[in-house]
C-alpha cells in the first residue's frame, strides 16, 4: 500500500494501485483477523513446536468450519 506523508497527497494512480492491492489482500487478511479475534489466537501458549502446530491446525479447521456454516446460512436466505 502506498501511504502519504504530510503535504504529499496520494495521486490517482496510487489510489488505483491501493484499490487493486486491497482486493487481493482482503480475503487473506479476513481469515487471519477472524482467527485472531474470534478464536483468541493472539499468542499460542504451548511448550513444544509440535503442540503449537497441532493447536494452529485445529484453530484453522475450526475457522474453516465456521466460515462454511456462515456461507451456507447466507446462501439459504
Amino acid at each position: 500500500m502506498i501511504t502519504t506523508t504530510r503535504g504529499h497527497p496520494v495521486t490517482k494512480e496510487n489510489k488505483q494501485f491501493n484499490r487493486f492491492l486491497a482486493k487481493v489482500t482482503a480475503p487473506v487478511e479476513h481469515s487471519f483477523a477472524m482467527i485472531k479475534r474470534f478464536f483468541h489466537m493472539h499468542r499460542v501458549l504451548a511448550i513444544t513446536l509440535g503442540r503449537v502446530k497441532i493447536k494452529l491446525t485445529f484453530n484453522c479447521m475450526c475457522y474453516k468450519l465456521f466460515r462454511a456454516l456462515e456461507l451456507a446460512s447466507a446462501k439459504g436466505q
